[in-house]
């Protein structure tokens, strides 16, 4: 034990020293210091560091998402953070090849079949080249993650408070740190060139993106921050840890702030999956089990309260609902109303699935790619797509087979997290599904998709961490029990 701390201090220091480090070297280069990650992850590598392998991953994704303010970005740093990713996806692959693979950690590798799918189906897509060099990218950074948090999972050099410590860099930093940014909006709100259609800087709600670059990638991120967080204190730390509830306190208000119903309720989503299975788990003291349920059912109880007795409570949760600044007070949900925003993506999509529903129309495209003319790999790699809701969309690519493959591979992988009590893993997973009903961000590892299943592998870290080495909260160790 190490008395209250349950996470090393001196690690989490130095994590936010660095990421302080790497914000003064961006903001000094306008972006091409990104040229040293290469050099940071081979470094880790030689070394063969899992604590600096993590941390280097970790520190890339949160200068890709980060507000532009902070981290500037040109082409040197999209460069340097695809080809360090996959680098590092390859170069560990062969390093460990015919070692052992954590049995945390495989589940997520269910995803390849659909990836497979993925290629026959974009064959005959609208726009093949685009799609297999957006599978070449899914597949290099979504790898990258899976080796390094492989890794990480078995080292025995790296123990559960480093990593705690680590991820709670980036927790800090996101959620903190873009609660000091209210004070800010210069820097913290969202500007017209921020708006991908500028029509929405004329529904005059608050939008905040704090931390990040966009509304849209603040309120998921912090949504699966806090799932992540909450999860580790119920599930291994097991007592009130101060900065942890200060950061689980701040979460739902900056969601509330950034105006994104979809990562709100993707928030009580992962919130409620935690402690749904925190209330199966068995092994777990019933005074803790306890305080944790008796402290859910007061939060839940007093916001239905607030909700039902108070006007003003009322409003505010109906202007949150609608996206707009005020509601009459005898306002009542409409869910037509709500969903209008991604009902025309839902019905284009559904109407482009029936013209091909078995093989689908191709992986990360859309119609109108057919006729436009690319002159360069990095149009190809960012060509933009919006399609809302991921069960229509995923229709849409795929087909029958693809969504087939796909949800197979999430009730798959959800199934085994729980019977391998990787409980954290399984809420994330949760998540990042509704995380998904409202923008379509799965395959989009270069923003806000890429962060979230960085969350999902760092619980897998966690997870694995916390049942190998400290001899599990359920049942005593058993050498090799956890590994194939």
């Amino acid at each position: 034990m190490r008395g209250y701390n349950s996470y090393d201090k001196k690690t989490l220091w130095v994590c936010l020293f660095q990421i302080g480090l790497m914000i003064a070297a961006l903001k000094v280069s306008g972006g091409s210091a990104a040229a040293i990650f290469p050099l940071l992850a081979i470094g880790a590598l030689i070394r063969n560091r899992a604590k600096g392998l993590l941390f280097t991953v970790i520190l890339m994704i949160v200068a890709t998402v980060g507000n532009q303010y902070f981290f500037p970005k040109n082409f040197t740093f999209a460069v340097a953070v695809r080809a360090t990713l996959a680098f590092l996806a390859v170069a560990i692959m062969l390093q460990n090849a015919g070692q052992k693979t954590s049995l945390f950690v495989t589940p997520l590798a269910g995803i390849l079949w659909y990836l497979v799918w993925a290629c026959i189906s974009s064959a005959q897509g609208w726009s093949p080249l685009v799609s297999y060099l957006k599978i070449i990218l899914f597949t290099a950074i979504y790898f990258s993650y899976y080796s390094v948090a492989n890794k990480a999972a078995l080292s025995r050099q790296i123990t559960i408070f480093e990593i705690r410590a680590i991820f709670l860099s980036m927790a800090i930093f996101f959620i903190f740190g873009s609660a000091l940014l209210l004070p800010f909006p210069s820097i913290g709100m969202m500007n017209i060139s921020d708006f991908y259609d500028p029509a929405q800087a004329m529904l005059g709600v608050s939008l905040f993106k704090g931390m990040t670059m966009h509304s849209q990638s603040l309120g998921p991120i912090v949504a699966g921050l806090a799932t992540l967080l909450f999860a580790d204190l119920i599930f291994s730390i097991k007592k009130w840890d101060p900065v942890y509830v200060v950061l689980l306190i701040l979460s739902p208000y900056l969601i509330f702030k950034t105006s994104s119903r979809t990562a709100m309720g993707a928030f009580i989503g992962g919130i409620g999956t935690a402690t749904w299975l925190f209330m199966r788990a068995r092994g777990v003291g019933h005074r803790w089990k306890g305080k944790i349920m008796s402290l859910m059912t007061m939060i839940a109880v007093s916001i239905s309260c607030a909700v039902l007795i108070l006007p003003s409570t009322r409003q505010k949760v109906m202007a949150f609902m609608y996206k707009v600044q005020a509601v009459e007070a005898n306002e009542t949900l409409n869910f037509e109303e709500l969903t209008v925003t991604r009902q025309g993506l839902v019905d284009q999509a559904m109407y482009n699935f029936y013209k091909k529903p078995i093989i689908g129309n191709g992986f990360q495209v859309s119609e109108e790619m057919v006729s436009q003319d690319r002159k360069t790999i990095a149009s190809y790699l960012s060509a933009p797509i919006e399609k809302g809701v991921w069960v229509s969309a995923v229709l849409e690519e795929g087909g029958v087979v693809g969504f087939a493959l796909f949800a197979g591979f999430l009730i798959f992988a959800f199934t085994l997290f729980i019977r391998r009590r990787a409980f954290i893993a399984a809420s994330l997973l949760i998540l990042l599904a509704l995380a998904n009903m409202g923008e379509f961000t799965f395959f989009s590892m270069s923003y806000t998709g890429g962060i979230l299943w960085l969350f999902e592998f760092c619980a897998v870290v966690m997870d694995a961490q916390r049942e190998t080495n400290s001899g599990g909260l359920w049942s005593p160790y058993v050498p090799g029990q956890y590994y194939v």
